[in-house]
Order: structure tokens, then C-alpha cells, then sequence
């Protein structure tokens, strides 16, 4: 059996510090908003703590706010794309 060719990891390619520099200059005070985009800040809170802050536009925020639900999108769901039912655990044509 011949061996898998490994991909490098982020870090291997010189792309984590990159990375990391690029996540720190999301803070609102480093990126600000455009003058014509609305944006809102979202705090996502799990058992009373909060673990991420998002900051969207209204269409996106509005959907994180409408108490969505989550699907981890597998072989045995199926492709999901938008416009689509999720009946009976799977991905169906609408």
C-alpha cells in the first residue's frame, strides 16, 4: 500500500502567524465598519457564557437570531444548498 501524500499544515506553509495576525485585525477598533454597511455585533452564548462574537450584516445577524438549527452537513444528509428542505434528517429538493 503506498503512502498518503500528507498535506502541509498552516503552519508548515508559513501561513499561522499570517493567520493569527489576519484574526487580530477583526477587532472592531483595527477594521472598521464602511460608512454604507450596516453592521451588528452577535454574541454567541452557550450555558449563560459567552464563546464568540460575531459581527454580520442585518441579513445574516437576523438569521443567527431567529434561533436557527444547526446541521452537520455528512454523507448521510446529503448536499445542502440554499432554497432547500431538511426532512427526515436529509437534504431534499424544495
Amino acid at each position: 500500500m503506498k503512502p498518503r501524500n500528507k498535506k502541509p499544515s498552516f503552519r508548515e506553509m508559513g501561513l499561522g502567524f499570517r493567520l493569527f495576525k489576519k484574526k487580530h485585525a477583526s477587532h472592531q477598533h483595527d477594521n472598521p465598519t464602511p460608512e454604507n454597511i450596516e453592521v451588528y455585533t452577535v454574541a454567541v452564548i452557550l450555558d449563560g457564557k459567552v464563546w464568540e462574537v460575531l459581527r454580520a450584516q442585518d441579513r445574516l445577524a437576523d438569521m443567527f437570531l431567529a434561533n436557527p438549527t444547526f446541521v452537520l452537513v455528512t454523507e448521510e444528509t446529503g448536499t445542502a444548498k440554499i432554497g432547500m428542505r431538511y426532512e427526515n434528517e436529509k437534504f431534499e429538493e424544495a
